[in-house]
């Protein structure tokens, strides 16, 4: 039972006191070498569930080190209550003094237990209590005695400098500033639950991250034969240095800039959250990494505080998160020459602080590791509710598509935008201008491949104010494109935003863009774009009169061929295709409606009012609610389901590991996101996955 408790305690997300205080120790001395002479040494984090644990650990000290020296054991006395324990030795062994620190308010922390431990090693010695200069709840107790112990540090530092040298005193104390707690302030090493973690955030959104690293506690102890390993590992790299790098070259990592990797406050404070509570695994250090070292790319406009964070300390940080992510893989039996290649190479760029090819680098094993971003994901999700509500229980024209259809530009021309020809970086645009309607200010169009329309934006438009014979008014509904080039996760979200407005709409009219540009060669683009809309409809059949159809930048030469390019498609359909009811439902209607004529878009030539008298006179959709369901892209889906295969691995491999804590985790990730999508292969991965 205690071997399994220590296993359980081992795979846990822990809090790392030991850690932080190790390294703000090592920083101090490695820039002061010999402004102090006693030495401190932080032994590695004590948890009361354990049994024997402090003792073992105060044996350590006891026997493990000689010589005048201060020794500090960070102590988890039960449900991540921290204290810290201070041991003060003279040169024959002997202990000079002796305390503990409780940082808690209003604490119930007897120390009779710790006293009784205690004395067990070092007998007829009493523990003293110190008070803490820092104090709060219990949650915050391991940021907390941090501070304290940070601070009781720095008072021995003064100590010494007035008995050594008294006029030097005021520099002395100055050093000791940069190792004060304020140092620290922006650790956040509490434990809180999911639920708490994006509250906390926002309070705070100038935090680096909790340390990540995953702490051996016989660090201390490592043999010579495994020093010498780790010389070995390290020869093995600088042999790389010599050869050239195949994931990129350094003239493209420096074409790239922070914008490139789309770096801000807010995308560094999303990518703290998402690794913040994560267990140990391959993931949380790859993002740690992706933090930090955005953080040093972006410098001054960083999240962190460059005031307060060495950079000695970020290199620490770096180098300690760079070795455990390589154990990571190796416990993770993650070993593809890709990877491994990558990681060596990602070595070198941080060895020469080669910041933007660090990132790319970092980018690219991040999407072997993790193809579906699901953090990502959930945060675009969750601004789609906020724009449903602008077309709740109305009226719409749904315009849908693939990214660079034309909906933007469409719903400009039929809302009464004069529309030109121009050119931008060397790409052939059409442009709106004397834009008169209000709503189009949130409408922009452009050239390129990548989507510009971000949420579902409608456009109130006035029949009269275009010369149409509606009555009234009718509401024009751009949205995001399918298959967005922004990646897996903007697209399924796009997929999710669609359905979810459509849905609370009182009626809809879709009309559905298609391009001449991504209708491809053997018109793979549009029997691609016509699977999606089939798993968009339930019952396509019955709801399949509504939709029509515009065909979009189509040159002259081609518009008279869209009827006998259908009729091509229809030749070359395979036996699967012609099984699917959906499909076929939504390509006969587009292959009816286009005999007679094709309504093909010139946005500078034709007249707005017709199509938009012809569009306001189509079928509605009656309860949207009951037709309209989430779907995917082909390509989105083949994303998606390498990423809950890597689910379904690691849950398994976790679980043989007995890694308990990541098990979970990854569980509630797989379950989140078959609620999200509810898709049948997911249900049945996360069913197969309970049996494990």
């Amino acid at each position: 039972m205690e071997a399994i408790k220590r296993l359980v305690f081992a795979t846990m997300p822990k809090l790392y006191v030991h850690k932080m205080l190790s390294i703000a120790l090592k920083t101090s001395s490695e820039r002061n070498p010999d402004r102090f002479r006693i030495q401190v040494h932080v032994l590695a984090d004590v948890y009361a569930d354990i049994s024997n644990q402090l003792e073992e650990r105060l044996h350590e000290a006891k026997e493990n080190y000689t010589g005048e020296c201060i020794l500090i054991i960070p102590y988890d006395s039960g449900n991540f209550h921290w204290i810290g324990l201070l041991i003060q030795f003279k040169h024959d062994k002997q202990i000079q003094h002796a305390e503990y620190i409780d940082p808690v308010s209003k604490s119930n922390y007897s120390p009779a237990k710790l006293q009784e431990q205690f004395n067990k090693v070092f007998p007829n010695f009493i523990l003293q209590s110190r008070t803490a200069l820092y104090k709060g709840n219990q949650t915050n107790s391991a940021s907390l005695i941090v501070k304290n112990l940070l601070e009781v540090i720095a008072e021995f530092k003064c100590k010494e400098v007035e008995h050594s040298n008294t006029s030097k005193l005021s520099d002395q104390i100055n050093d000791t500033e940069m190792f004060s707690s304020k140092t620290f302030e922006p650790f956040r090493l509490k434990s809180m639950s999911i639920n708490d973690r994006e509250n906390a955030c926002d309070e705070s959104p100038s935090i680096f991250p909790v340390k990540v690293s995953q702490i051996d506690e016989s660090r201390e102890s490592k043999s010579t034969e495994e020093n010498s390993d780790e010389s070995v590992k390290e020869n093995e790299i600088s042999k790389c240095e010599t050869k050239p790098c195949s994931i990129l070259s350094l003239d493209i990592a420096k074409s790239y800039s922070k914008d490139d990797f789309q770096l801000t406050n807010e995308s560094l404070k999303d990518t703290y959250k998402d690794f913040d509570l994560m267990p140990l695994c391959t993931e949380r250090f790859l993002l740690s990494l992706w933090y930090i070292i955005s953080g040093k790319l972006i410098g001054k406009d960083a999240i962190v505080d460059q005031s307060i964070m060495s950079s000695d300390y970020r290199k620490l940080e770096i180098d300690e998160e760079l070795q455990c992510l390589k154990e990571r893989l190796k416990l993770e039996e993650i070993s593809s020459t890709k990877i491994q290649h990558a990681v060596e190479t990602l070595s070198i760029y941080i060895k020469n602080e080669n910041w933007k090819a660090s990132l790319i680098t970092l980018k690219e094993i991040l999407h072997e590791i993790m193809p579906l971003n699901i953090y990502e994901l959930f945060r675009l999700v969750k601004n789609v509710d906020d724009a449903a509500n602008l077309i709740k229980d109305k009226k719409i024209i749904f315009f849908l598509g693939n990214t660079g259809s034309g909906k933007s530009t469409t719903i400009h021309f039929l809302a009464g935008s004069k529309m030109i020809k121009t050119e931008i970086n060397g790409l052939n645009h059409i442009e709106p201008t004397e834009i008169k309607n209000v709503d189009l200010k949130r409408i922009v169009t452009a050239p390129f491949a990548k989507s510009i329309t971000r949420c579902i934006t409608p456009v109130t438009v006035y029949f009269k104010d275009i010369g149409a014979y509606g009555q009234d008014s009718i509401i024009l509904c751009d949205s995001p494109g399918f298959g967005d080039t922004n990646g897996p996760e903007v697209d399924i979200a796009n997929g999710i935003a669609i359905v979810r407005a459509i849905q609370v709409c009182k009626s809809v009219k879709p009309v559905l863009l298609i391009s001449y540009k991504s209708i491809g060669d053997r018109y793979e683009g549009l029997k691609d774009l016509t699977h999606t809309l089939a798993r968009l409809i339930q019952n396509m059949k019955h709801q399949i009169k509504a939709f029509s159809y515009i065909f979009t930048k189509y040159p002259k030469n081609e518009k008279e061929t869209i009827h006998a390019s259908l009729e091509s498609i229809n030749n070359t359909l395979s036996d699967q295709e012609r099984s699917d009811t959906n499909f076929m439902d939504i390509f006969r209607d587009m292959f009816e409606k286009t005999k007679k004529n094709a309504c093909v878009l010139d946005p500078i030539k034709d007249d707005p009012s017709e199509i938009l008298d012809e569009l306001a006179d189509s079928i509605d959709i009656n309860h949207p609610e009951d037709v309209f369901q989430v779907f995917i892209t082909q390509k989105s889906k083949s994303i998606l389901d390498k990423q809950v295969a890597k689910y379904e691995l690691s849950i398994k491999l976790a679980t043989k590991r007995s890694e308990y804590s990541l098990v979970k985790y990854k569980f509630d990730q797989l379950k989140s996101l078959n609620e999200l999508l509810n898709q049948e292969p997911i249900e049945e991965i996360y069913l197969n996955c309970t049996r494990y």
